[in-house]
């Protein structure tokens, strides 16, 4: 797998669905859906408050075109920034991860 994916997290990630020489998961539907899956559907706004926690590392959510889209559809959403974590900062930052969460849960 080494040859397709450089990052050791993604590995581990993608062999917790191998098992005995089988993929667990549906390939052919991943293969066939994957441009779904990538895609963002605009669904009607949710009007209550929303926490989206991302790792500073991470290409995601932090880019001016996925802000709006999150600000469009959860106009009332807190975006956090875990310092220093990539796009698993629940396992690379699971402590502040959980600080963040319960600080979202208790105000």
């Amino acid at each position: 797998m080494k040859q397709f994916v450089s990052e050791d997290m993604v590995i581990q990630f993608l062999l917790k669905s191998f098992s005995k020489g089988k993929w667990l998961f549906n390939v052919p539907a991943l293969y066939a859906h994957y441009a779904d899956i990538l895609s963002w559907n605009e669904q009607s706004s949710w009007s209550k408050p929303a926490l989206f926690l991302r790792g500073t590392a991470s290409p995601y959510i932090g880019k001016a075109e996925y802000m709006d889209a999150i600000a469009c559809q959860f106009p009332l959403a807190e975006v956090k920034g875990i310092e220093g974590a990539g796009h698993w900062l629940h396992a690379e930052k699971t402590a502040e991860v959980l600080d963040q969460l319960q600080r979202y849960i208790n105000n």
